[in-house]
């Protein structure tokens, strides 16, 4: 299994496609923010938008653009710089919701849903992202697959078969991964784990922890998978980690004790064990350290 994939299978994503809008300008709509652990996504299916938010000049998104609010920003969608909000309507009938109003103006499309995270377990996943993530639909491998992804996704939305639910969400989660690499193809990403994924220096030291995080990692250890001295393997991993090997490691145990506790059975003492503790007395106020509560706690309120 390559990197991106181990972390996006230890930080786990709940993908949904809310409604889908089609509108004739003018138009506008006003997006209020989200709660912690909601990130609000769009896809720009046909026609143009403009999207307004803080801290970020105009951008005007063309068809195949997708953008996501990892922090859950308040933004508002326009047709044009001039666009005021219009009467809208909801119809249902087809597998999503259609927003549409009686403007004749130019058309647009745009696909609109959420990607929810566990803030305990995911949340170092997307406090590695950015307040505003935009994917830009210009060439590319990655943007060949996704105009594929959305060109089914559209397609899927106005049919009315048996399925069409099922098949929106599975195709809603294959569409954030391959956002995802797009973005890091596209972006300087911030010092943190993805960071790591883009340095071929030190991306061997972060490979070793997600295959064997039960292992007592020394940095020299780490230093000698990815070939460099120990020095030069803490001061640059510090620089685009923006922490220790160490405090990688502890994430990294931390994420997966969540994801058994949340999924598995298994007592805590055992679970202890697989992430690399030797009593569960540790692990457990290790634990309660990260997630700000116990593991008993911690499974009652997240179990399945």
């Amino acid at each position: 299994m390559d990197l991106l994939s181990r972390l996006l299978h230890l930080y786990p994503v709940e993908v949904a496609l809310d409604h889908v809008c089609k509108l004739g300008a003018p138009w506008a709509l006003e997006n209020p923010p989200t709660n912690y652990g909601v990130a609000p996504y769009h896809i720009v299916t046909s026609g143009s938008v403009w999207l307004y938010t803080s801290g970020f000049e105009p951008l005007h998104l063309h068809c195949g653009d997708v953008i996501v609010f990892p922090t859950g920003a308040a933004h508002t969608l326009k047709a044009d710089p001039d666009s005021l909000p219009s009467l809208v309507r909801v119809e249902t009938g087809s597998a999503l919701p259609v927003a549409v109003n009686d403007e004749v103006g130019a058309q647009s499309e745009i696909l609109c849903g959420y990607f929810h995270f566990e803030p305990g377990i995911a949340g170092p996943l997307f406090s590695s992202l950015p307040s505003l993530m935009v994917v830009r639909e210009a060439g590319g491998k990655d943007m060949q697959v996704m105009q594929s992804l959305i060109a089914i996704l559209g397609c899927e939305q106005r049919a009315t078969g048996q399925g069409s639910e099922v098949i929106l969400s599975q195709l809603a989660s294959a569409l954030f991964a391959i956002i995802l690499r797009a973005w890091m193809s596209q972006a300087q990403t911030q010092p943190s784990m993805l960071a790591l994924l883009s340095d071929p220096r030190l991306v061997r030291g972060l490979y070793a922890m997600l295959e064997d995080p039960a292992r007592q990692w020394s940095v020299e250890e780490l230093a000698n998978t990815c070939h460099l001295s120990r020095a030069t393997f803490a001061r640059h991993f510090v620089k685009v980690a923006g922490m220790t090997p160490g405090d990688m490691l502890v994430r990294i145990r931390m994420a997966k004790a969540a994801h058994w506790l949340s999924r598995d059975t298994r007592s805590v003492a055992i679970i202890a064990e697989i992430v690399g503790y030797q009593s569960e007395a540790a692990f457990s106020r290790a634990f309660s350290r990260f997630h700000g509560k116990s593991p008993g706690s911690f499974r009652r309120e997240n179990g399945r």
